[in-house]
């Protein structure tokens, strides 16, 4: 059942990894929802899904199989995935398929300007689907953030500072809490929280029309 509009209070957790092309695929219908709610309540949870024991070589066959499902998702939702993408991310076998780094940037990123991590996803999902630019390269990440309204100097320190590198892993460690927690084993995941109740959205919601996802939550369509 659709919330009421007594839940009109809810926060939402969205659950990500920047890697996932499904979540590429949902970020319209989530724009339109944090545009509904106001930015500040959403937050943006990276999960390292495809870091560490998730991540995994650049072989032809994943990137076969890859391609395969990333035009699965272009002709459902629309979003671009580039030949740039495929000559220069998906067919370079010399290097991992590895979140590790973007999510740690992400995680980063919403320590030193709160609220501001889901422009970075955006903007890091539109380098690497669209213009083809490897989410593994530190210089890249921090090209990408520069670019997206970050301090240089403030995200280059950030990647120097023990204390800080700590608290963004323990908040990709905090988005893998939360994936077991509601026993889901991938990602997208939408969640709203209103008080200590908890809701999963339907994942069917991220990748249909935007309306719809905003009227199940019980909010206002933005103007």
């Amino acid at each position: 059942m659709p919330a009421s509009k007594g839940r009109d209070a809810s926060r939402y957790l969205f659950l990500i990894d920047p890697l996932c092309g499904w979540c590429y695929a949902a970020m319209p219908q989530v724009t339109v929802l944090r545009a509904s709610i106001g930015a500040a309540r959403l937050d943006v949870m990276p999960t390292g899904l495809f870091a560490g024991k998730g991540a995994r070589p650049m072989t032809r066959q994943f990137r076969d199989y890859a391609w395969s499902n990333d035009q699965r998702i272009a002709e459902l939702t629309g979003q671009v995935f580039s030949q740039a993408y495929y000559d220069q991310v998906l067919s370079d076998v010399d290097r991992a398929f590895d979140s590790g780094p973007a999510s740690l940037i992400l995680a980063l990123a919403d320590l030193l300007q709160p609220g501001r991590s889901f422009d970075l996803l955006t903007a890091l999902q539109h380098a690497r689907f669209v213009e083809g630019r490897h989410l593994g390269d530190q210089e890249t990440l921090v090209a990408v953030a520069t670019a997206s309204g970050f301090e240089r100097a403030r995200i280059m320190a950030a990647f120097q500072d023990a204390a800080q590198l700590e608290e963004a892993v323990d908040r990709i460690t905090a988005g893998r809490r939360e994936l077991a927690r509601h026993s889901l084993e991938g990602v997208p995941a939408l969640i709203q929280q209103t008080g200590e109740e908890n809701r999963i959205i339907p994942n069917s919601l991220l990748v249909g029309p935007a309306a719809e996802l905003v009227a199940y939550c019980g909010v206002a369509h933005p103007n």
